[in-house]
């Protein structure tokens, strides 16, 4: 398929091609951006409605011990989705097996149901594919834990939502 750039500029970061994919496919109604974020108050405030935040608080910290920042959280109760999503682009692998290992060792302070991992770059090897599978399974994260592609994590969405439509 054809597309204009010069029409609509081309989205390049991983986080802003994540964004754009989530407003589209799961037809969210509002978009916020929300530094103090907490999952208890946004479930009885958005009971109803499709929401993504963008730029939330975290439970965590990052290495210096400042918070952290979450890309999204997706709230969407109609298809039993509660998210946090974690967008992560490194091109290489060691960078990329810390941050993620760093993000699994705090999966237990998050209070949403599940942690999506999309991810690139230094992510399509299959040895790295399998070190964070094992991680998982070492952590027992097998339920509150995804990673995977933007393009596989559309998918899942597409799916979750025809689940339960």
């Amino acid at each position: 398929m054809y597309r204009d750039y010069r029409i609509k500029p081309r989205i390049n970061k991983l986080e802003e091609r994540t964004k754009e994919m989530l407003l589209t496919t799961a037809n969210i109604v509002q978009l916020y951006q929300r530094e103090n974020f907490d999952i208890v108050e946004v479930t009885k405030k958005y009971a109803k409605a499709n929401v993504l935040f963008e730029d939330c608080t975290s439970p965590y910290k990052t290495f210096n011990n400042n918070p952290r920042i979450t890309e999204f959280v997706l709230f969407c109760p109609q298809w039993n989705i509660n998210w946090r999503i974690e967008c992560k682009s490194q091109q290489k692998v060691s960078d990329l097996i810390t941050r993620v290992f760093y993000e699994l060792d705090c999966v237990t302070e998050l209070k949403e149901n599940k942690l999506i991992l999309v991810l690139e770059g230094a992510f399509n090897l299959p040895s790295v594919k399998n070190k964070l599978n094992d991680k998982i399974i070492e952590y027992g994260l097998q339920k509150r834990v995804w990673f995977g592609s933007l393009e596989e994590f559309e998918q899942k969405i597409l799916k979750r939502i025809k689940k339960y439509s």
